[in-house]
């Protein structure tokens, strides 16, 4: 995300929309099975990108501190995992 000409600009976006797949390769190597599981992280960039250097120019024991700390929480604790599975070859 970008600010430019008074309004924010997505530059990027890794999002799989309804209907659309992927494809990961992962090496198995000379293992006979292998357990894979997807960790969605929905808040990440929030959590990475936004709340981090906020909280830095706020003090940690002023309201907005509070509120910028609270919804730091609330975005590590939307982390989730959708599916584990194990396969075998």
């Amino acid at each position: 995300m970008a600010y430019t000409d008074g309004g924010w600009m997505e530059s990027a976006d890794t999002r799989l929309m309804p209907g659309d797949t992927a494809i990961l390769e992962i090496p198995w190597g000379d293992a006979g099975r292998v357990r894979l599981w997807l960790k969605v992280h929905p808040d990440d960039y929030y959590d990475q990108q936004v709340y981090g250097p906020l909280l830095a120019t706020h003090a940690a024991d002023s309201p907005a501190g509070h509120l910028i700390a609270r919804a730091a929480a609330a975005a590590r604790a939307s982390r989730y995992r959708l599916f584990e599975t194990e396969l075998a070859r």
